[in-house]
């Protein structure tokens, strides 16, 4: 990052949420795909596709938990239904597919589709507004503020040097 600071052919820009950048050539028009983006610019007949495919998913196989992984190996198997789609737009649906059309949801860090996933578990039991317990688990133990204070501290001393956050998982 810093290298490319230097660089005057360059501007760095900062994704805020995140902290991820992008080097990009100056007098040049940005055309990325903002994974992040909630907007669905994806026909109705794409989401058919997609979410049968993931249903008919067989129990067991799982997809890389990584967006940019999950969506090259889609991108690899050809599928029809994302036939001319960019790596970039496929990632993006990737993304819409855990956060907005809940098709893929994540289990053991890897995705799966979301009727069996431990994603569906923890939004069930939010939306039931109960304490999501642990494969036989009968009890849970709280955090205490000093517990959570020297756990955040943990986290943050082992952040990479001059980083100022800490990229935390849904």
């Amino acid at each position: 990052e810093a290298l490319c600071l230097a660089c005057p052919c360059l501007r760095v820009e900062v994704n805020e949420v995140g902290g991820d950048w992008a080097a990009l050539i100056n007098g040049r028009e940005a055309a990325f795909v903002d994974i992040y983006s909630p907007d669905d610019p994806y026909p109705s007949v794409m989401w058919q596709h997609a979410a049968s495919y993931f249903a008919m998913l067989p129990e067991g196989v799982r997809l890389p938990g990584g967006r940019f992984s999950c969506a090259q190996e889609l991108v690899d198997k050809r599928l029809p239904f994302l036939a001319g789609y960019s790596l970039g737009q496929v990632c993006h649906i990737v993304q819409l597919s855990i956060s907005k059309h809940k098709l893929l949801g994540y289990t053991s860090g890897t995705l799966v589709p979301y009727a069996r996933s431990e994603s569906r578990r923890k939004d069930d039991s939010a939306s039931e507004q109960r304490a999501l317990l642990g494969r036989g688990s009968s009890t849970f133990t709280c955090a205490t503020w000093d517990s959570l204070r020297t756990g955040v501290r943990r986290l943050l001393e082992s952040s990479p040097p001059g980083r100022r956050s800490v990229p935390i998982a849904n």
